[in-house]
């Protein structure tokens, strides 16, 4: 039987209907997607962030998510060095370990206190024979006074400032009043003077070689 026009319009507005209808559900998988891709990509930018700048307690950080700065409990033997390479964000902290000596080169930033303290913990350091500062900045040395006021230090090792650009700020003048309250011994090393732990190891300061302007050029490099 042949379709009246009517019939035949309907079935028109019928195939109409279904091919809008595939569309509005293809753009909203793409609406979804997209949105998902935004959430991923803001959450990971926010992480970012807080590693390198925020350091928002409660808040995850990427060493926390993907196991850097996992400690390595096991201690090292009479023949071992160990290096931990600790994650606090900005700047720096390194800790050296043999079977005689826990040595800590720097702590980060002073908010950083917290968990450079916790790590060297995690890996049995109760006491630290040398600590290394650098230089005086902030990002570098801002958490060593917390840390040497909690756990037991031998030497504290600075490098050598001109007074006149020594800094006035609170995270060098709480170290130095750290180490004299706890009258901790001080050295300033000498260009290419030598450290030895043990018969086979030995940490060498390449000092500061003659005066410069910036406090970066100063630093304790070994």
């Amino acid at each position: 039987m042949a379709k009246t026009p009517l019939q035949k319009q309907r079935r028109i507005n019928d195939k109409a209907i279904k091919a809008a209808a595939g569309v509005r559900t293809n753009r909203k998988s793409v609406n979804v997607t997209i949105l998902c891709v935004a959430v991923v990509a803001c959450t990971a930018l926010f992480i970012t962030l807080n590693t390198i700048w925020f350091h928002i307690d409660g808040f995850p950080v990427w060493s926390e998510l993907i196991g850097w700065s996992d400690p390595i409990t096991k201690s090292p033997s009479a023949d071992e060095v160990q290096v931990h390479f600790i994650d606090v964000g900005q700047g720096d902290s390194t800790l050296i370990k043999t079977d005689r000596y826990n040595i800590l080169i720097d702590a980060g930033e002073r908010d950083m206190a917290g968990k450079v303290f916790s790590y060297l913990r995690a890996n049995s350091v109760d006491k630290l024979d040398f600590v290394i500062c650098t230089h005086p900045h902030s990002d570098h040395i801002g958490g060593i006074s917390s840390v040497i006021g909690e756990i037991e230090t031998g030497t504290v090792i600075l490098p050598q400032i001109p007074d006149e650009i020594i800094p006035a700020t609170d995270s060098y003048t709480d170290l130095l009043r750290t180490i004299e309250q706890k009258s901790l011994d001080v050295r300033y090393p000498a260009q290419n003077e030598t450290l030895k732990l043990d018969d086979n190891t030995y940490i060498t300061f390449l000092a500061s070689v003659e005066n410069y302007e910036e406090l970066n050029n100063y630093s304790i490099v070994w």
